[in-house]
C-alpha cells in the first residue's frame, strides 16, 4: 500500500461527516410489538377527520411522476369496513368526489364530470398510472393497522435504514410445497416503539401498499400520526394525508356511509358489461 500512495500526490484531504448519534434504543420482544399493534388497533372504533389530500400519479412506463394539486378532504370511517370521503377544490371550496365503500362494493360520485361508478373494492384498472386505481378500501387500510390474528405466524428482526433502527415484523402463512407465503411487515421505531411503516405483499410476493407513518399527537389519548403517506406502485399511484383534525370513537350513524346516485348522473359500472354506461 505504500508503494501505491507515495506516487501518487495528494490533491485534498476531506473530512468525511460524523455518522448520527443514536438514540437510545428500546428493547421490546415480538410479543411486545404483536401486543403493542393489537391494542393500538383495538382503541379505534370510528375516525372523523378533516385533511389535506396530496395526490401523485406514477407514470411507471413513462419514467415520471404527474402531482396534483393538493384538496381538502372529510373522512369518516367505522369498523370494520366502512368509509366516506369527500373532497373540496382548493380555493373555491366545490365538490370534486364523494366516494364510500362497505368493503366488498365501492361507489364514487364526480359532480364535475356528472358521473357515477360503481364496481368491486378490488377492481383494478387496466391502464396503470393513474388516478382511477384509487380506492376507498386502500386510504382505510392505511388508516387502520389490522390487529395481527391468533393463526398468524411471525418473526422480528432488527434492521438499520438510513441510520434509524427498526424492529420489523414480518407476517407469513403457509403456502405449497413446504414453502413460506410473506403477507406483511411492520416497522417499528426503536428510539420510541411507534409504528412508523406498514407493507402488505400480494400472493406473488409484490409489494402492493406500503404506507409511512409520522408526526404522532396525541388525540384524545389516542397516539396518531398528523401524516400519512401511502403509495401503491401496482396501481400506480401515491397519495400523502395531512391531518388538520381528528375525532375518535364518536357515533357515526350507518346512515352517513350511503351514497345513493346524483338524479341524471352517468352510471359507470367497472368490470361489468352493461352496454354503454360500463367500462
Amino acid at each position: 500500500m505504500a508503494l501505491l500512495t507515495s506516487g501518487c500526490a495528494v490533491r485534498q484531504v476531506s473530512r468525511l461527516p460524523s455518522p448520527p448519534v443514536p438514540g437510545t434504543l428500546l428493547k421490546a420482544s415480538v410479543s411486545d410489538l404483536v401486543k403493542d399493534v393489537n391494542q393500538w388497533s383495538a382503541k379505534i372504533e370510528t375516525l372523523q377527520a378533516v385533511v389535506q389530500f396530496q395526490a401523485t400519479a406514477l407514470l411507471t412506463q413513462e419514467g415520471l411522476e404527474k402531482q396534483y394539486h393538493q384538496i381538502r378532504a372529510y373522512i369518516l370511517l367505522k369498523k370494520p369496513s366502512l368509509i366516506r370521503i369527500q373532497g373540496e377544490a382548493p380555493v373555491v371550496g366545490t365538490e370534486i368526489f364523494d366516494m364510500t365503500s362497505n368493503g366488498s362494493e365501492f361507489r364514487l360520485s364526480i359532480p364535475p364530470k356528472n358521473q357515477f361508478i360503481t364496481g368491486a373494492d378490488n377492481y383494478h384498472a387496466t391502464k396503470s398510472g393513474g388516478l382511477e386505481n384509487l380506492r376507498p378500501r386502500h386510504i382505510l387500510e392505511a388508516l387502520l393497522v389490522a390487529p395481527l390474528g391468533p393463526t398468524d405466524n411471525y418473526f422480528v428482526e432488527e434492521t438499520n435504514r438510513n441510520g434509524q433502527d427498526y424492529y420489523v415484523l414480518t407476517v407469513v402463512k403457509p403456502a405449497e410445497n413446504h414453502t413460506l407465503k410473506l403477507v406483511r411487515k411492520i416497522w417499528f421505531d426503536r428510539t420510541d416503539l411507534r409504528v412508523k411503516r406498514s407493507e402488505i405483499f400480494g400472493a406473488d410476493g409484490k409489494l402492493e401498499e406500503a404506507v409511512n407513518y409520522s408526526g404522532y399527537g396525541d388525540f384524545q389519548g389516542i397516539s396518531y400520526p398528523s401524516h400519512i403517506k401511502l403509495s401503491r406502485p401496482v396501481e400506480g399511484y401515491a397519495l400523502g394525508i395531512q391531518f388538520e383534525r381528528a375525532t375518535f370513537n364518536e357515533e357515526i350513524g350507518p346512515e352517513k356511509f350511503v351514497l345513493p346516485r346524483p338524479p341524471h348522473a352517468k352510471l359507470i359500472r367497472l368490470g361489468q358489461s352493461s352496454g354503454g354506461n360500463s367500462q
